[in-house]
């Protein structure tokens, strides 16, 4: 701190500079070697430039991780809800379209229908359909669909995750 009236204040590293001789004074004669080395690591350990360029250094690769972890809790929300509106969605087709309403669909055509619906990657996308006990009006159909979700924060989670979503609904026609 200044005193009132006593000037400018000026960096702490000048302060150092002008309070202790230079590294190699003006007379010729070299200090000694372990001198010289305590002198400048003085000068180095008041001067704090380049703290923060460090800090952030240290601080960057935890915030990316971090901010990767997000991205990819984000991404399996997201998935998970599609296969949960996809299932349902599928249930739904599949109960109006039972053996009475003259438009029956088979289980095969359901499954590949349940795997479009998602809009995911079907090569790691399954759905399985079943009618309980058959597919005449007052049954049950049921459709269960799974999907390997590969996070790009492998480290996290340890490996893929398999989201799952089932649905099931009465027959109507």
């Amino acid at each position: 701190m200044s005193m009132p009236g006593s000037g400018p204040q000026q960096h702490p590293a000048e302060a150092i500079r002008r309070a202790r001789p230079a590294i190699c004074p003006p007379s010729g004669k070299r200090p000694g070697l372990a001198r010289a080395l305590r002198q400048a690591l003085d000068l180095f350990r008041s001067d704090r430039r380049g703290a923060v360029a460090a800090e952030f250094a240290l601080i960057l690769p935890v915030f990316a991780v971090l901010i990767a972890g997000m991205f990819d809790v984000g991404l399996a929300v997201h998935r998970q809800a599609t296969l949960a509106h996809a299932a349902k969605e599928t249930v739904r087709f599949a109960a109006v379209r039972g053996a009475a309403s003259g438009r029956e669909v088979d289980t095969a055509t359901l499954e590949q229908w349940a795997r479009d619906a998602t809009g995911l990657d079907p090569a790691v996308t399954t759905a399985t359909a079943a009618w309980s006990p058959d597919r005449t009006p007052g049954s049950t159909v049921s459709v269960a669909l799974s999907h390997v979700y590969s996070p790009v924060t492998f480290l996290a989670f340890g490996g893929n995750l398999t989201l799952s979503a089932d649905a099931s609904m009465v027959i109507t026609r």
